[in-house]
C-alpha cells in the first residue's frame, strides 16, 4: 500500500498511469478477502478512475467529427498507430468500468459497452474478435437489465 501511495504522490498531473485501474483493483481483493470496508473505498477509485476516462473520451469524441469533416473523410481512420492504441486503450477502460457497473447500474454499463463496442468497430471493423468480444460484453450487459426487469 505504501509502494502504491508513493506511485500516485510522484505522478504529476499530466503523466499517465495506464496501470493505476489494476493497482486499485488488486488492493481492493486483498482487502475484500480481509473482509475489510476499504475494499469499498478502492473500488470507488478504480471507478472513478474509468469515470474519467470515460470524461475524457466523450470530449476526444466530440473533437472527432470536426476534424473528420474538416479532412474531408468519409470512413474512419487512425492517423497513426499511436492513436489507434490509445482509442483501443480507451475502449478497455470503458469495458472494464461497463463490468465494474453491470450489477448496480446495469444501464450505465449499457452505456460504456455501447460506448466501447462503437469504438472497436471504428477501429478493427465488425468482424473482427475484438469487436466480438466487446459486442458479448454489451449482450451480456442487455441480458442483466432484463433480468432485473422482468424478474
Amino acid at each position: 500500500l505504501h509502494c502504491f501511495l508513493s506511485c500516485l504522490l510522484g505522478l504529476t498531473h499530466v503523466q499517465s498511469f495506464n496501470s493505476l485501474p489494476n493497482c486499485l483493483h488488486q488492493i481492493a481483493e486483498l482487502f475484500i478477502t480481509e473482509k475489510n470496508g476499504k475494499a469499498l473505498q478502492f473500488i470507488q477509485a478504480e471507478k472513478m478512475f474509468y469515470e474519467v476516462a470515460l470524461i475524457e473520451l466523450t470530449a476526444l469524441q466530440r473533437d472527432t467529427p470536426q476534424e473528420e469533416a474538416t479532412l474531408g473523410s468519409a470512413g474512419a481512420t487512425w492517423s497513426s498507430p499511436e492513436e489507434l492504441s490509445e482509442q483501443a486503450s480507451q475502449a478497455q477502460h470503458l469495458e472494464r468500468l461497463a463490468q465494474l457497473c453491470i450489477m448496480s447500474k446495469p444501464h450505465l454499463a449499457l452505456e460504456y459497452s455501447g460506448k466501447a463496442t462503437k469504438i472497436h468497430q471504428r477501429a478493427f471493423g465488425n468482424d473482427h474478435p475484438i469487436t466480438a468480444r466487446s459486442l458479448e460484453l454489451m449482450a451480456t450487459v442487455y441480458a442483466e437489465i432484463g433480468k432485473t426487469e422482468y424478474s
